[in-house]
């Protein structure tokens, strides 16, 4: 083997002698391509020389960031110098703050040099300082910048640095929308509407309250500074400790500028107090928000709807999952909230959102209070007091009185005044309820059930029992409200001063009344008001209030379209039907039993009138304006003398005897006395009395007058669904007979209790049948 290897390196052929041979190369500079060698090298010398002066000159002068720092220390300079001070030192470095605590590490100081500098105050940006008290309150090596105002704080480029970069979400909030920053910490507490927030800040001027405290720099006096005053929870009894004050001091400007303010005034003056938290325009945002009807949709920090999308973080939408294509100007993402406000079916195809009525100042409000959605993911000790209340105590965002209430959760659907609504490709059509003609036919009961449970396959949600939905006495408060939209009706004193015109009251009687109370008073789905019973213990003022008020859960409602001569002469042709002299009403002892009451309306009522008086064949005797209208007296006369015209019986009992109760005296007293105790419950109680008819027969009438609108059974078409669980477990029976007779112009509902050359009239019975037949849906 070893001759073989020294043979085999010895031979001429192998690839060591190939290599051997082969011909060295020699730049001669003297050739021409000895020449051509010496000028490539000295180019590519030159060029690496280049590029090392560039990226020295790019690193250590032509940075922005070094370029606003070397502009920086010229202003320092030029400011020492004009004040006779010595120029201060200035190092031209990155600068970093650091808080462990708040996991901040942040490099925007590096350009923004000056942000705690308050001689900066009124420099051009990047050298502008921060306002004293921001700084007072959210000190720059704390927090650092970006967690206010979003970008990347550990960049030093301005496009990085404000996450003009791919994949880079959080980016800088836009210009002009500076407060939205707040959202990614705080949620402020109890902000009320746009109108209470008005109200409230004309009041406290109107007022001079700023004859003794501050707000942002404005007023006069010794007064505390009430600027961060929203920080802080109000005490409910600021107003009357300011009484004692005012009554105990000798000076002058408590007499001048204090008073007595009602309720009202100092609700809208809290809710203003409440906004004061630094920042003005974000509260003002939120008030434009809370004033639209966004949360029946819209889910925020887990109150609200569900029909739209959850807004908790839209104030962090990754732009670049967001269509822009039919969205002109910047692609940023307040354009993109700004113009999807504007159309939202446009910018999102097939949405169902209604187009909002923003100007352009609201529409920039509500662009600032979506930017503001930050949905913080700080750990929970890091949380200010607001959020941690909100997000955890189930403190409220909003104020929680009826009116402010109605315009955060409902006008979005039901309209701004509440007088409905259709909107985008919806075919639904959102009911007004808050239009007078509902209000006179709706009880209480009927809107706060209707809030509490919602709309089975409709977009009313029930807000009482659905999570992030409305609190009991949140339903109460919107319940209030809607029945005060009612319009005020003539005082007694205006109706009994005018004077009757009697074919007045007979044309309105046949328009309005006739259809349940028979043309000649007979009765039918109301009481014969022609019984003589009636007529001769009746007075005047009984039946104003039934015009007036209506009775809740019957087909009785308000006639707010009646003014004071309209109410005087259907009074007038009411009475006109007494042939007798009116008689003396019986007295009863003033010693009462109301359980003694109870074992007496058991025995001797409970059979028509219902078990706890909510109506059965007979009306309920617990109706609010029945007992707050009729004396003990009226109603002892009619149980001692008898008014009981027999309805229609169901079949079966048409052989049953009405007999009128035998009771003493104290024994109607003491169930009268009970009866009144049960009134006091009506509102969520009473039911009315239910209708007797033939649900076959209604069947008919059904698909002739209704189904046009509500659809075959009761299922679809333009008008509301009546075949639905949740709207029949509200309805009395009443309210539908109600809605059949008087209509509901307001939404083209016709009145078929009146004659039209459009439709057949229904009588009394006729509706009492489609009422049972709507019972069987």
């Amino acid at each position: 083997m070893a001759n073989s290897l020294t043979n085999n390196s010895r031979d001429n052929t192998g690839p060591r002698a190939v290599i051997a041979e082969a011909p060295v190369p020699i730049f001669d500079p003297v050739t021409p391509e000895g020449r051509r060698a010496r000028w490539a090298l000295l180019v590519t010398s030159l060029v690496t020389l280049v590029c090392l002066l560039a990226a020295i000159l790019s690193e250590h002068y032509l940075k922005p960031w070094r370029m606003y720092q070397r502009e920086y220390k010229a202003l320092l300079a030029v400011k020492a110098q004009a004040e006779g001070k010595k120029t201060p030192p200035f190092k031209a470095e990155i600068k970093q703050i650091t808080s462990a605590s708040l996991g901040v590490t942040d490099r925007c100081t590096t350009c923004h040099l000056a942000v705690d500098d308050p001689s900066m105050a009124k420099e051009a940006e990047p050298f502008r300082s921060h306002p004293k008290w921001v700084l007072d309150l959210h000190p720059i090596e704390k927090f650092g910048c970006a967690s206010c105002h979003g970008g990347q704080g550990l960049a030093t480029s301005t496009d990085d640095a404000h996450g003009h970069v791919p994949h880079w979400e959080d980016m800088l909030i836009p210009a002009g929308y500076y407060e939205a920053g707040c959202g990614g910490c705080h949620t402020f507490l109890r902000v009320p509407g746009e109108e209470s927030l008005a109200r409230g800040a004309r009041l406290f001027e109107s007022k001079d309250c700023f004859a003794c405290h501050r707000i942002d720099g404005r007023g006069r006096g010794n007064g505390p500074d009430l600027s961060e005053f929203g920080a802080r929870r109000i005490q409910e009894d600021w107003h009357q400790k300011h009484l004692v004050l005012q009554e105990r001091s000798p000076d002058e400007i408590w007499q001048e500028s204090y008073g007595p303010l009602d309720p009202s005034e100092i609700g809208a003056i809290n809710a203003y107090l409440g906004g004061l938290v630094r920042a003005p325009k974000l509260i003002e945002a939120k008030a434009a928000f809370l004033s639209k009807g966004c949360l029946g949709c819209h889910r925020i920090n887990g109150v609200g709807g569900e029909d739209g999308p959850d807004l908790s973080a839209a104030g962090r939408k990754n732009i670049a999952k967001l269509d822009f294509s039919m969205i002109r100007g910047k692609h940023d993402l307040a354009g993109w909230h700004k113009a999807h406000l504007k159309a939202p079916a446009q910018v999102v195809p097939d949405s169902q959102m209604p187009q909002p009525t923003l100007d352009d100042k609201r529409l920039d409000l509500v662009t600032l209070y979506l930017l503001s959605l930050r949905d913080e993911t700080a750990s929970m000790n890091r949380w200010p007091t607001d959020r941690l209340e909100a997000l955890r105590l189930g403190e409220r965002e909003f104020v929680d009185d009826g009116e402010s209430l109605f315009n955060a959760f409902c006008n979005g659907c039901h309209g701004p005044e509440g007088f409905g609504a259709r909107f985008g490709v919806s075919t639904q059509a959102f009911p007004a309820i808050a239009h007078p003609e509902f209000l006179a036919i709706a009880s209480n009961r009927f809107i706060r059930q209707s809030l509490m449970d919602g709309r089975t396959g409709r977009r009313m949600p029930a807000w009482g029992a659905k999570e992030g939905g409305l609190r009991v006495k949140e339903v109460d408060a919107l319940v209030e409200y809607l029945r005060s939209r009612m319009p005020s009706a003539p005082s007694w004193e205006e109706v009994s001063s005018v004077t009757p015109d009697p074919a007045l009251g007979a044309r309105l009687y046949r328009e309005t009344c006739a259809v349940c109370h028979g043309v000649k008073g007979e009765g039918a789905i109301g009481p014969a008001l022609s019984h003589q019973v009636f007529q001769r213990t009746v007075e005047p003022q009984f039946i104003y209030r039934m015009l007036t008020m209506g009775r809740a859960d019957t087909a009785m409602g308000s006639q707010p379209r009646f003014d004071a001569r309209d109410m005087a002469s259907v009074i007038r042709y009411v009475r006109s039907w007494r042939k007798e002299a009116p008689l003396k009403l019986p007295a009863l002892p003033p010693e009462r039993s109301t359980e003694n009451g109870e074992a007496v309306y058991a025995r001797s009522c409970a059979s028509c009138h219902g078990r706890q008086g909510e109506g059965g064949i007979a009306s309920s005797v617990t109706s609010f304006v029945l007992l707050a209208s009729a004396s003990d007296g009226f109603m002892a006369a009619a149980v001692k003398l008898g008014r009981c015209v027999p309805p229609r019986l169901l079949p079966g009992d048409a052989a049953r005897a009405l007999e009128a109760p035998k009771v003493s005296d104290q024994e109607l007293a003491d169930a009268i006395e009970y009866l009144r105790r049960l009134g006091r419950f009506d509102a969520k109680q009473s039911r009315g009395r239910p209708a007797r008819g033939d649900a076959a027969n209604g069947s008919v009438l059904f698909a002739q007058a209704c189904a046009g609108c509500h659809g075959n059974g009761g299922r679809g078409g333009s008008a509301p669904e009546l075949a639905n669980a949740a709207l029949l477990a509200a309805a009395t029976d009443g309210y539908l007979e109600a809605s059949i007779i008087r209509g509901r112009p307001s939404v083209g509902m016709p009145a078929f209790g009146n004659d039209s050359i459009s439709y057949k009239k229904l009588i009394a019975g006729q509706v009492d049948d489609i009422v049972c037949y709507m019972r069987t849906m």
